[in-house]
């Protein structure tokens, strides 16, 4: 029988019962000279082995990355410290007859509440936060991230609706990303624990692609049984309309789902939920708009819905398309082809 953890060891030899206890790293010298006096006192061949504890790194890193590492050490230096004094001091403005908010901290499960201490004990030794008194408090939560570690968050909600709102319009996406052409490098601010994506995007010198994530998530959809889950589908898909040729035209039998009253899922919807779902199992990469060279639109109208293309070098940069409504169904071909250059 063998205890790792004690380093002991119990047999029988016989009628005579052995027992064997390891004294540690620290004795091997003693050891190795103990049994080479064995030896040679009993004048006999004897082996012995002798274990070491050594870890052995498995994470090979390639030279060209190691060199990277050591040359910019400092922005891959993982520490936690306060940023460098700004020119500007935050203050949070609140309503003037607004109180101090104080929510009691929530309960949390054991192993948490190890993990919230853990983190704060190390944001304490680092001087990123310190005792207060305040008669302001705020509670906090635990996220998992993808790596299944823990991310401590405070729920600022009831601090927020005491806040005066600060109105800044926010960039509409599709511009930031016209933007980007010429480009190599794209970068992301890392807020130590915090984390911010490209909005749904990969973005590479090769132009705009749907992040994969996004993908599969689509390709997973289940069937909608309701108006809401129609709703999400086309919500997510919409998204990425620019990146699917005829987008309303495909949707346009899950569109009239979503009217009051007209929830029927029958064949027409199935074929057009699979056909979308199977269009975004390859969508195309947008490229980035260059503004010193020309644009090309193509537009084109066909059964149920009218369409156009623009591009650059004949690469596309987005899709847009639009179902049309009864009425327009009835107009001619030619009205189609002039709508779809207005519209």
């Amino acid at each position: 029988m063998m205890d790792w953890k004690t380093l002991s060891m119990q047999f029988w030899q016989g009628n005579n019962e052995v027992k064997l206890q390891g004294q540690g790293d620290k004795q091997g010298s003693h050891l190795n000279s103990f049994l080479e006096g064995k030896q040679s006192s009993l004048g006999s061949n004897m082996w012995w082995s002798l274990f070491h504890n050594e870890e052995v790194s498995t994470d090979a890193v390639p030279t060209d990355l190691e060199n990277i590492l050591q040359q910019f050490q400092q922005v891959f230096k993982d520490t936690i410290q306060l940023p460098p004094e700004r020119s500007q001091v935050h203050h949070i403005k609140l309503f003037p007859t607004q109180g101090a908010i104080n929510v009691r901290p929530y309960r949390y499960p054991h192993h948490q509440k190890e993990e919230i201490e853990r983190q704060v004990t190390e944001l304490l030794k680092a001087g990123v936060i310190r005792p207060s008194m305040s008669e302001y408090s705020s509670p906090v939560i635990l996220v998992k991230k993808k790596d299944k570690s823990w991310r401590m968050c405070v729920d600022y909600r009831a601090l927020n609706k005491a806040t005066i709102p600060d109105k800044y319009p926010i960039p509409i996406v599709d511009e930031l990303l016209d933007e980007l052409y010429g480009a190599t490098i794209f970068s992301k601010i890392d807020l130590k624990s915090g984390h911010i994506d490209y909005l749904g995007h990969i973005i590479s010198d090769e132009g705009v692609a749907v992040d994969p994530k996004k993908v599969k998530c689509i390709l997973e959809w289940p069937v909608p049984k309701t108006v809401k889950g129609v709703r999400g589908f086309l919500g997510l898909t919409g998204y990425y309309r620019k990146f699917i040729k005829d987008y309303g035209k495909v949707a346009k039998p899950l569109t009239e789902l979503t009217k009051k009253d007209n929830f029927i899922w029958g064949t027409e919807a199935t074929s057009a939920f699979q056909l979308m779902k199977k269009i975004m199992t390859s969508p195309p990469v947008l490229v980035l708009p260059n503004f010193d060279i020309p644009f090309e639109v193509e537009c084109d109208a066909a059964g149920r819905g009218i369409g156009a293309v623009l591009m650059q070098q004949r690469r596309p940069i987005a899709f847009f398309s639009k179902a049309l409504s009864d009425g327009n169904l009835a107009k001619s071909v030619y009205e189609k082809e002039l709508m779809a250059l207005v519209l």
